[in-house]
């Protein structure tokens, strides 16, 4: 398949890129991955990913009420998941991050 890359199938950004945390080194530097980057990135990636999990979670709830959400109800919400993620993430989260790190660390000699 490639490379891993923010465009989408048309080529144009997805509407969450600009919302995306820029780091200062390159991640896929070796001396990069024991760093406080790789801790942040790894934080980061759970984050969005609670964040993801949520929205998809909220749409399957039914919807009740006299009158549609409105779109200000729809960017709140969306907003609030992303406060909901953080805070979660935060407290500990699922692990994801803890086993990415795992992951991602080299591996020092004796």
């Amino acid at each position: 398949m490639g490379s891993l890359s923010l465009l989408g199938l048309n080529g144009v950004y997805p509407p969450y890129a600009e919302r995306l945390p820029r780091y200062s080194t390159d991640l896929t530097a070796p001396q990069a991955r024991n760093g406080a980057d790789l801790e942040k990135a790894c934080a980061d990636f759970e984050s969005y990913f609670l964040q993801m999990m949520f929205r998809e979670m909220r749409k399957t709830a039914v919807e009740g009420g006299f009158m549609p959400k409105s779109q200000a109800e729809n960017i709140f919400q969306d907003m609030l998941d992303e406060e909901y993620a953080k805070k979660s993430a935060k407290a500990g989260g699922v692990g994801l991050a803890d086993t990415m790190l795992r992951q991602l660390r080299i591996e020092k000699g004796p």
